[in-house]
């Protein structure tokens, strides 16, 4: 605590105002949360599981924390980055509802696995969830045909598999044969497309 009047040099017989400094706990307690969040999201970009790990244990930081203004986990991060290795120990420490999670776009990190080229992910990711391939996202489009928009032969083949006709209406599979015409992939999977939606 300060005497306001004698650290002024008032001589002033006033009542003496106390000005109470609080030390900044709070403001560095955030400073360094941030801190922490920007070094998981960076491990999970380069793929560094051992300063993840390391992160998530010292700190008690759950796996779906929040690390980007969009609203992405470590998980979305990892995907979208193809980083095979630090999805799978991810993967490790999550339970199956932690697969829906959404960022702020309406996309799972499964969504956006779809589009990493990597099917090894994506089956590592279903065989946590395997009904995280009928979660929709952005613009209610399924992860089968991010991977046509990508022009993914092997990951549209493999979705589609997985993903079971069911799911998809006349629209969707419309959609999804434009796109596979567009990325000139054919096959058999495009006939069986081509027939339902006829």
């Amino acid at each position: 605590m300060k005497d306001y009047a004698a650290a002024s040099g008032s001589t002033s017989t006033a009542e003496n105002v106390q000005i109470v400094i609080a030390p900044p706990y709070q403001k560095m307690d955030e400073i360094e949360k941030k801190n922490r969040h920007f070094q998981l999201c960076w491990a999970a970009l380069e793929g560094d599981w051992n300063i993840a790990e390391r992160i998530y244990k010292e700190d008690n930081i759950d796996t779906q924390v929040k690390l980007s203004k969009d609203g992405d986990t470590a998980l979305h991060i990892a995907a979208a980055a193809r980083r095979t290795g630090f999805v799978k120990k991810l993967l490790e420490q999550m339970n199956k509802d932690d697969l829906a999670v959404k960022n702020n776009a309406g996309n799972t990190a499964f969504f956006l696995a779809a589009a990493s080229k990597r099917v090894e992910i994506v089956k590592a990711m279903m065989g946590k969830n395997e009904d995280v391939v009928k979660i929709r996202g952005d613009n209610d489009m399924l992860s089968l045909h991010k991977a046509a928009v990508e022009g993914d032969k092997e990951m549209v083949e493999y979705l589609y598999e997985a993903t079971g006709d069911e799911l998809l209406d006349n629209n969707d599979r419309f959609h999804l044969l434009v796109n596979l015409i567009n990325h000139g992939l054919y096959g058999k999977f495009s006939f069986d497309i081509y027939i339902r939606a006829s």
